[in-house]
């Protein structure tokens, strides 16, 4: 799998594939190894993912849906990750 390419350590890769997004964390490492990124890029990149996870994990959200672009700003203002990330995602998430 993609993320065995990038990740050694068997807690991290655990970590990485459990949770509300751990489910897409191979295609989404697949798809940036497919893109040419730098394997310390994608470490970066999945690293910011895996702290997003965490976070949605301890939410609980009401209405069904694990993220949306308010579940991002929310991250992004309690966890100070990514100054402004909120608004960069906000074209690409369901409202």
């Amino acid at each position: 799998m993609a993320l065995e390419q990038v990740f050694k350590c068997p807690l991290v890769l655990s970590k990485l594939r459990d949770g509300p997004l751990g489910g897409l964390t191979d295609r989404f490492c697949d798809a940036l190894l497919q893109g040419g990124f730098a394997p310390s890029t994608i470490r970066r990149h999945l690293s910011n993912i895996a702290h997003l996870n965490a976070y949605i994990g301890t939410r609980d959200q009401a209405d069904g849906q694990i993220l949306s672009a308010q579940t991002v700003r929310d991250f992004s203002e309690t966890t100070g990750h990514g100054p402004g990330i909120g608004d960069r995602w906000i074209g690409i998430l369901p409202v």
